[in-house]
């Protein structure tokens, strides 16, 4: 397991699957380990994806006198996907990710290995300034019908080039209220995605958006919104604009069409800087 600095575990998500197929796959929390040179990972997940052994290959590096097979595997971890070999390990977490795919991960993009070095406040400070280059916060109502339209719409974003983050998949911080949590997320996405149809929680974050001043694309059923209050709210904020149900066929694929890499401050922006970046929505 691995610790953070005030000593409470981490995990990370982490979808494995077999090397030669798609399918079945396996979704599942694991945490990661530096101090062991590969990736394990359970007897129950190698049997329940089939992972095929590699051939004359044992690993002895975890115990001594004791040797583990090596499988092939495909894990994908946040943006990054690797082709590699695990050890099957008798553990009862279903994954501990080593120092081979920390290593791989750092080689794709050097930058990370400086925050390594970097006090926890310049780290999210850099954090921040990447993820408002390509994330996109997606807010709403998530109820029955609506998951898989959240789901349609983030495969839409990702297809794009940008990063979907849906609001409810990260976990709150406990000293944070969930409205501190919508401005923090909206502070460092370059633009939000709204799912305004029927009345949920998303009406406060909806505020919070026009308080705020995030470019928001506001995505309904009908023209009018999930609460009458807030039927005209893009009409009273130029950085927000509404695609109804009957125009997302067409207008959806026009939204990030001409999007640019830059700055989303509100106060470095005039008001015609903020109608051109709202014409990907119109």
């Amino acid at each position: 397991m691995s610790e953070s600095a005030n000593g409470q575990l981490t995990y990370i998500k982490v979808l494995v699957s077999h090397p030669e197929r798609e399918e079945p796959k396996m979704s599942m929390i694991g945490s990661v380990n530096p101090r062991i040179s590969v990736t394990l990972v359970s007897g129950a997940v190698v049997q329940c994806l089939g992972l095929p052994v590699v051939p004359d290959r044992l690993f002895g590096e975890i115990e001594t006198g004791k040797t583990y097979p090596l499988h092939r595997a495909t894990l994908k971890i946040g943006s990054h996907a690797f082709d590699t070999q695990v050890v099957e390990y008798p553990m009862s977490s279903p994954a501990v990710i080593g120092s081979d795919l920390v290593s791989r991960a750092v080689a794709s993009d050097p930058s990370l290995l400086y925050d390594l070095f970097n006090d926890p406040l310049a780290r999210a400070l850099t954090a921040a300034a990447r993820s408002m280059r390509k994330t996109v916060l997606l807010i709403g109502s998530y109820g029955d019908g609506v998951a898989s339209l959240l789901k349609e719409v983030k495969t839409c974003v990702d297809a794009k080039g940008f990063i979907g983050a849906p609001l409810v998949d990260y976990p709150d911080i406990k000293e944070q209220s969930l409205p501190q949590k919508m401005l923090l997320f909206g502070s460092i996405s370059r633009f939000v995605i709204c799912l305004d149809l029927r009345p949920s929680g998303h009406i406060a974050e909806l505020e919070t958006c026009a308080r705020a001043g995030f470019v928001t694309a506001v995505l309904r059923s009908r023209q009018e919104g999930s609460t009458w209050m807030q039927d005209d709210i893009a009409a009273r904020h130029t950085f927000m604009n509404v695609l109804p149900r009957e125009t997302w066929s067409r207008r959806f694929r026009q939204l990030f069409h001409g999007a640019r890499v830059r700055s989303w401050s509100l106060p470095r922006r005039t008001i015609r800087d903020i109608r051109g970046e709202t014409e990907m929505f119109v």
